[in-house]
């Protein structure tokens, strides 16, 4: 009798893996609904912004803000979706210490020295850098004999607490100077008509005030007269610069002085 082959069989092959599915963030992943941003605005750089509604990820998020306060709300252009950053609670308000923002862009500071500003508070810190914008007109009280007395009278732990002031700065550098019995540095940058110049003689006539006891910036010049020649040579400095300022021939778009002759 004749025997048949065993049959072959195919071995079996596992079953492949289901392939995983895309899954879609939900829309308050990446911005909740009613949390505050900043937007890109081609006027005010940045503004802040109520999410409204928000949907998709990456290329494909549709977004649409509305005011801070009321009803109403815009699409955001798809070019600028990438650029709206969440807004730190710190900016909105206006502090005066940016070190402290628990998120850092350019739309918070921005947000924030406008903020300030707009309360005629010019002056802005972030840890031991000083932030000022010209505010192109006269503020009363900003240098006055009551803001120089605060800042001598301050110790060590409460005069970065202070208010942000050119005499803060001064302060630190004059006490730099006496306890590391080292030279110092005051290093003011910025654009043409920024305002350096105002801010070096502010820090010049502080120190001044301080090196002779004098009990403020205000009545330093008459007190500078009444005193000695080291004291006289001091004044000097102080009034100099306006006379150094008449020379030379550095007018720039922003700026019609000469004041970089002064220096």
């Amino acid at each position: 009798r004749s025997r048949c082959p065993p049959e072959r069989r195919t071995p079996t092959l596992p079953s492949p893996l289901p392939k995983p599915k895309r899954v879609l963030m939900p829309a308050d992943a990446q911005f909740a609904v009613g949390s505050v941003v900043f937007v890109p605005d081609e006027q005010q750089a940045y503004l802040p912004k109520r999410v409204a509604s928000c949907t998709g990820l990456g290329a494909r998020t549709k977004l649409t803000v509305g005011p801070l306060s009321g009803s109403g709300g815009a699409a955001v252009p798809a070019k600028d979706v990438a650029d709206v950053v969440e807004a730190d609670p710190l900016a909105l308000e206006g502090a005066q210490d940016m070190v402290k923002f628990s998120n850092l862009t350019e739309a918070a500071l921005l947000h924030n020295l406008r903020t300030r500003y707009s309360r005629d508070q010019i002056y802005s810190a972030a840890g031991a850098i000083l932030l000022s914008v010209n505010p192109f007109k006269q503020i009363p009280g900003i240098y006055t004999d009551e803001v120089t007395r605060r800042c001598q009278e301050a110790d060590a732990k409460a005069l970065p607490d202070l208010p942000p002031h050119v005499y803060g700065l001064s302060e630190n550098a004059y006490r730099g100077m006496l306890g590391e019995q080292k030279q110092q540095a005051i290093l003011i940058s910025g654009e043409s008509g920024a305002g350096k110049t105002e801010a070096a003689k502010a820090c010049v006539k502080y120190i001044c005030a301080r090196s002779t006891g004098g009990g403020g910036v205000g009545g330093g010049a008459k007190l500078l007269r009444q005193g000695s020649h080291e004291e006289f040579v001091q004044n000097c400095i102080v009034e100099a610069n306006p006379i150094l300022e008449a020379f030379g021939n550095a007018k720039t778009l922003r700026n019609n002085n000469s004041s970089r002759f002064g220096k």
